[in-house]
């Protein structure tokens, strides 16, 4: 019966990770969101984004939920230089991660809604008024495909 209650935690606990993940793309909080926006490696887009997710992160955490087996001081030190360098190229103040011995830790409640603000920019009315941008590309018709450029451009198939 122990095997069957493994199973079926292991089966829970897939299917809540898709629906995070899921929720996190409809947030745009997602990993990708992150790491391409403030130009994190994965491994830092997945620390920034348990930041973002809640109160305190832990060392802890760190190792179990990222899996950073490695000293995760370091980790956040990373994060830190990365952050500090989008900043500064970026123009925007900078963002602050703050630590306690005991904590761990965290962003500030500003901090976070602002890096949220970064990761899905606020659409305005000015850009919803832009002129959309033409793009020039040539109509072929499917009778007109150069069925030998196709075939060498697919590896001969």
């Amino acid at each position: 019966m122990e095997v069957r209650t493994q199973k079926a935690q292991k089966a829970q606990i897939d299917e809540l990770q898709a629906r995070i993940y899921d929720l996190e793309n409809a947030l745009k909080l997602n990993n990708n969101n992150i790491a391409g926006t403030f130009r994190l490696s994965a491994q830092l887009g997945r620390l920034l984004g348990l930041m973002l997710s809640v109160p305190h992160v832990t060392v802890d955490m760190m190792q179990q939920q990222l899996e950073i087996t490695s000293n995760a001081r370091m980790a956040v030190k990373r994060l830190r230089r990365h952050l500090d360098a989008y900043c500064e190229v970026e123009g925007v103040d900078p963002i602050v991660i703050h630590t306690t011995r005991s904590t761990g830790y965290w962003l500030d409640k500003p901090t976070k809604e602002r890096i949220k603000k970064l990761i899905t920019p606020e659409v305005t009315d000015e850009a919803l008024n832009q002129a959309p941008v033409e793009i020039e590309a040539p109509v072929v018709a499917p009778d007109e495909i150069d069925e030998d450029f196709l075939s060498e451009a697919i590896g001969g198939q």
